[in-house]
């Protein structure tokens, strides 16, 4: 994954749902604290079964340094931006880009 930091997720944060997409499992969390310079109201991790280390991560991430707003993914190799967003967003919106963008990725 190349996120290094990933797994501060699951310990700063806390679960809103989870599900399945197709053959993989998701977790939906809400971060209270900030993660390095970031903050996630909203991350979506895809997991392959049985498998410890999502192979995809939807954000919503907020740049505290510069009070920027963007959706972004992670994947093994990359991270990839996928433009501004509104800070005040939804889960429900989170989640309706989220699934649109990982049938895409996926």
């Amino acid at each position: 994954m190349n996120d290094p930091r990933w797994e501060e997720s699951f310990t700063k944060g806390k679960i809103l749902e989870e599900g399945l997409f197709g053959n993989y499992k998701t977790v939906l969390l809400t971060i209270s604290e900030p993660i390095g310079i970031f903050d996630y109201p909203y991350r979506l991790f895809f997991f392959k079964e049985n498998t410890p280390t999502p192979i995809l991560i939807l954000s919503l991430e907020v740049g505290r340094m510069f009070g920027t707003c963007a959706l972004g993914a992670h994947n093994e190799s990359a991270h990839m931006n996928f433009g501004d967003a509104e800070i005040n967003m939804t889960a429900e919106d989170f989640k309706v880009w989220a699934f649109s963008t990982a049938q895409k990725i996926l």
